[in-house]
């Protein structure tokens, strides 16, 4: 393996996996590196800086978004660097019915840049410019005390089960592994991550312009935790909508915020919206819901078919913000961020083809003060 996260050939998919849990650890994490944008100009052919209400980078260095193509960007966190055996990249499409996914991520150049490359799609899998958001992480270590935590995986080996041996990470100490039950259906397994409730994120990871791969896209359709770990079940589609053996990238956290950099980056909102035809505000599902602002429960609402609304009770307060959702459930539709503020999500659900369609999706609010 390269010290760049890549797909470069159609054999098959693999994983990689990020677990994150509630451990006692902000200051326990190991060289903990973080970053997020949000990519507002899509068409933009020349080299422009993040918007800093949107973007973080937890070694302080310049964010700057490239268009290298069609639906192809690059993104560079200067001096963020990356922990090759231990990162992890999470992209959610933008006020489209199109979607995005990762073409891999590395680190190279002068002032050890962190790189990430970020292929988009129209509702029917073809290359197409898109607004998006992105999260970064990586880490150095294991607490390794046995408490709730952190992991990564990766390795090429997706067509069956397999237990990886880079790219992985488990803040417990334990080995995660994924089972492969099937084309596009897969089980990860992470010892030592116990605790009822959490949050998962999922993004396909792909190769730009390949023809083997074309607009792929992923989703997670369940997890649970019993006295041994966490599993979480996760379904990856092709530009038709039919299951395919695809590579991916997941991340998982209980009881704290999705990126673990410390008291930085401990702001964090998410919810499990479990009921997607509630024309009433509702509040999500409690024991899948996590506010470190601590101002209240989170509610949702659906505003007109695939258009819902969640907000943040009494205006939290902090200096850059990021949005990342994910579409839950068995079937292929999948969810985009739409517009965010202080204290409101929007989230935008599709159908096959790009029609607007009802779905239970995971959300995610990261923030830093």
């Amino acid at each position: 393996m390269s010290n760049f996260v890549r797909r470069f050939s159609p054999m098959g998919a693999a994983a990689l996996v990020c677990a994150l849990g509630a451990a006692s650890a902000d200051s326990a994490q190991a060289a903990t590196k973080v970053g997020w944008l949000w990519a507002s100009q899509p068409t933009d052919t020349s080299p422009y800086a993040a918007d800093p209400s949107y973007s973080y980078n937890s070694a302080s260095g310049a964010i700057t978004i490239s268009r290298l193509g069609m639906g192809y960007y690059k993104v560079n966190f200067a001096g963020l660097g990356v922990n090759a055996l231990a990162s992890n990249v999470q992209v959610s499409a933008y006020g489209t019915n199109g979607y995005c996914a990762s073409a891999g991520w590395g680190s190279k150049g002068a002032g050890n840049s962190a790189l990430m490359w970020v292929t988009c799609f129209d509702p029917n899998g073809n290359l197409a410019d898109s607004k998006f958001t992105l999260l970064y992480q990586s880490y150095t270590s294991p607490i390794g005390n046995g408490e709730r935590g952190r992991a990564l995986v990766y390795d090429g080996a997706p067509s069956s089960s397999f237990t990886p041996t880079s790219y992985t990470y488990n803040s417990t100490g334990g080995t995660n592994s994924i089972v492969h039950n099937g084309n596009g259906n897969y089980t990860i397994v992470m010892p030592g991550l116990v605790g009822n409730g959490g949050h998962v994120q999922v993004t396909a990871l792909v190769d730009y312009g390949s023809p083997s791969t074309p607009g792929a896209r992923c989703k997670v359709y369940g997890w649970s935790t019993d006295l041994a770990g966490t599993t979480a079940a996760i379904q990856c589609f092709n530009k038709a909508g039919a299951y395919s053996d695809e590579q991916f990238s997941f991340a998982y956290t209980l009881g704290e915020s999705l990126a673990g950099n410390g008291t930085a980056t401990k702001l964090d909102a998410y919810e499990w919206a479990n009921n997607p035809v509630a024309t009433k505000r509702y509040d999500p599902d409690k024991t899948y819901e996590f506010n470190s602002f601590r101002t209240g429960r989170l509610t949702s609402i659906m505003g007109s078919t695939g258009v819902y609304t969640t907000t943040i009770p009494n205006s939290p307060g902090f200096s850059t913000s990021n949005v990342l959702v994910t579409a839950f459930g068995d079937d292929n539709a999948y969810c985009n961020t739409g517009f965010w503020g202080n204290t409101v999500v929007d989230v935008q659900c599709y159908a096959q083809g790009g029609s607007p369609a009802l779905s239970v999706f995971d959300m995610n609010f990261q923030a830093s003060q």
